[in-house]
């Protein structure tokens, strides 16, 4: 009977919705700057555009890579924030 229960839980979680919350300081913005629903375990993508004279940093809780302008995050299991400074 545990097992059951166990496995049936893993499957809920892995069905499960995550939000992934864009934010964006003064000198710059987000593409696509609202907040995104996900399936467990995908990765969210937005491109920075900072303000003239300024460069493309990415921080928050999603973790991932900035390339150039490009930021992918991690695979998402948790609602996350994304903060471009």
């Amino acid at each position: 009977m545990i097992r059951a229960w166990a496995r049936q839980g893993c499957r809920a979680q892995a069905a499960a919705v995550r939000t992934v919350t864009p934010s964006a300081g003064a000198n710059g913005s987000l593409a696509k700057g609202t907040p995104q629903s996900l399936a467990y375990g995908a990765r969210a993508t937005f491109t920075v555009v900072p303000n003239s004279g300024y460069t493309a940093t990415v921080g928050g809780t999603c973790g991932g890579v900035l390339s150039g302008t490009l930021y992918m995050t991690d695979a998402i299991v948790a609602d996350c924030t994304v903060e471009a400074t």
